[in-house]
């Protein structure tokens, strides 16, 4: 069985997720430290519906990496969205 790392696929997710983040809001990319994002962001995909589905299905079908990564990508970019 395959497992996650739900910690680092969020780390990698704000990593992709950051640049044009901080592209819209720069003032307030300057005031925040991405890395302080880290642990309210996995406390926050842990409420979400769609990943607690998505990770259910990847538990009973084998599936992970690529489908849990993409789900966590577009969980993170509307979370930072509602930063602001």
């Amino acid at each position: 069985m395959n497992t996650i790392d739900v910690k680092e696929e969020v780390r990698r997710a704000l990593g992709r997720e950051w640049p044009a983040f901080a592209m819209q809001h720069p003032r307030l990319a300057e005031v925040v430290d991405e890395t302080l994002l880290l642990e309210p962001a996995v406390s926050a995909l842990g409420d979400d519906p769609e990943f607690r589905e998505a990770m259910e299905t990847a538990a009973s079908v084998g599936a992970a990496g690529e489908v849990i990564a993409s789900v966590v990508s577009r969980i993170i970019n509307k979370w930072l969205q509602q930063l602001i």
